[in-house]
């Protein structure tokens, strides 16, 4: 091969071995596809719309279910999952792609965060919920002939918000952790580490605040790719990034408030550092598109100007595989 023909084409083999940063960048809503308004201003910034977070209550785990409904793997509870995710599907017209992605936001109670937390026997339990429910959705869009639909699991991993090592961020790792050797991940594409910014510019100075978010967001991802299959394989990431501060506000005085475009720039070049292998895809979640409308009360955001603001999307020279 010619210098001038490899020097040409290093950049598009990089992408596809998987030694670059990631051109990968979608949008979410909660249980729903973006407008076709949206999606066609999205592509002109290189974002695609191909991705839709799962509500758990799909698969019979609501954030209020108890954790002795949420273990119960019968034929009876099985049957119950299989018949909500359908119905979940044909009601809200999903998947529009046969290669779309998934998120299953299961929370509450049964949190991935939780595992860690749980005696041996509960974790069981709780991981063998988990991977049944995995299947039926794996079931289900076979049966509607999208098997090629992908699947990530929202908040594994969850950092601490300033990225400490905290007693408490140890067990929820240990958690994580056992669910991997347990099989809990098996049949997922991706795990959905959360980058969600905890605090904003009325928490502390603008240095400590932007080394916070960048400690957080470089522990979820480095821990996340610590995580394993069953098998010992490395599982490819999906981190999920949003507009706002997501903290309560007795733990933060810019709770709900949009965050600035530059620290979403700034995480956005974080995450480029990682090999596409490692990071595979990165996600901006937005829950609704209309957010005065949002059932938690949100700093409004015009999607279009903040994106436009944070600017590198795709970054310059990042070539789509």
């Amino acid at each position: 091969m010619s210098d001038s023909l490899q020097s040409w084409l290093q950049p598009a083999l990089s992408v596809m071995l998987g030694d670059r940063g990631t051109c990968d960048i979608r949008f979410s809503l909660q249980g729903a596809y973006v407008s076709d308004d949206l999606a066609d201003d999205l592509r002109l910034l290189g974002i695609d719309d191909t991705v839709v977070t799962i509500n758990g209550s799909a698969l019979n785990a609501s954030k209020e279910i108890e954790e002795a409904d949420f273990v119960d793997v019968s034929d009876a509870a099985l049957a119950r999952i299989r018949n909500r995710f359908t119905a979940y599907l044909e009601g809200r017209g999903l998947p529009r792609g046969s290669t779309d992605l998934f998120i299953l936001d299961i929370e509450g109670a049964v949190s991935p965060t939780h595992i860690g937390g749980l005696d041996q026997e509960r974790q069981d339990a709780v991981i063998e919920g988990y991977k049944a429910r995995i299947r039926e959705a794996r079931d289900v869009l076979r049966t509607r002939n999208v098997p090629d639909v992908k699947l990530g699991l929202y908040q594994v991993i969850v950092p601490d918000g300033r990225g400490r090592v905290t007693d408490e961020f140890r067990i929820r790792m240990c958690g994580y952790d056992s669910a991997g050797r347990r099989g809990m991940y098996d049949g997922l594409d991706y795990i959905c580490p959360v980058l969600y910014e905890r605090f904003g510019p009325d928490d502390g100075d603008a240095e400590q605040v932007q080394g916070w978010i960048d400690a957080a967001t470089r522990q979820a991802i480095d821990s996340s790719l610590t995580l394993t299959r069953s098998n010992g394989a490395v599982i490819p990431l999906c981190p999920i990034l949003t507009f706002w501060v997501a903290n309560s506000p007795d733990k933060s005085q810019n709770a709900s408030d949009a965050v600035s475009p530059e620290s979403m720039l700034w995480q956005l070049r974080t995450l480029r550092r990682y090999r596409a292998r490692e990071v595979a895809i990165i996600v901006l979640w937005a829950g609704r598109e209309d957010t005065e409308g949002s059932a938690k009360p949100r700093e409004p955001v015009d999607f279009r100007e903040f994106l436009h603001s944070v600017g590198e999307l795709p970054p310059p020279g990042c070539i789509a595989s």
